[in-house]
């Protein structure tokens, strides 16, 4: 099991980290999108990399992802564009 953190609210532990495969299916993002992504918005947060081979595993912050996808829906919101 990877990095957890409580959540008060449900009293459950969360994932603090994600792989890369997650963030692609919650954002429903094929890995080609997901890499189109981040080239594309420089505000998207950036990967973690565990390792230093090529074949290490890369995650995502699930706290950044959410904090991002917030900015995102608030810009949408207000009409203001990245």
């Amino acid at each position: 099991m990877g990095c957890t953190a409580l959540n008060e609210a449900t009293k459950r532990y969360t994932p603090v980290l994600i792989k890369k495969s997650e963030t692609c299916s919650r954002l429903s993002l094929s890995v080609d999108g997901l890499r189109k992504l981040q080239l594309k918005d420089p505000t998207f947060p950036k990967q973690i990399k565990l390792g230093d081979s090529k074949q290490s595993p890369v995650f995502f912050c699930v706290e950044e992802l959410e904090q991002w996808l917030k900015t995102k829906k608030e810009q949408r919101n207000t009409g203001v564009s990245a």
